[in-house]
């Protein structure tokens, strides 16, 4: 079974459990404004949507949308790349979010 199969068919919060960054984290790369934690959630400073050349490549994310001033589960991987998980289970990564601090681990 493939990643992207097993993660279609866990929850947002679930998916977010599996983080790389849970196991290891590149100190090179990791924020160190982060103090060495992984967030758990993350709130959007504005509506993001997938590239529009991404979108030529593969239409199917298309309808990919996190809505500015939601919570979204987070998943993180070892260099502090975050991408929002949608309800649907589909990650979308982007640069304008913070982290929701309560939800820091």
């Amino acid at each position: 079974m493939s990643d992207s199969t097993t993660a279609a068919t866990m929850s947002p919060q679930e998916q977010a459990l599996t983080s790389p960054a849970l196991r290891g984290r590149r100190k090179a790369y990791y924020p160190e404004a982060w103090a060495d934690r992984v967030p758990l959630k993350v709130r959007m400073t504005r509506t993001v949507q997938p590239d529009p050349l991404l979108t030529l490549v593969n239409p199917g994310i298309r309808d990919m949308l996190a809505l500015g001033g939601d919570q979204y589960y987070a998943w993180v991987n070892s260099l502090g790349a975050v991408a929002a998980i949608l309800d649907d289970g589909r990650r979308l990564g982007w640069h304008d979010w913070v982290p929701v601090p309560d939800a820091m681990g």
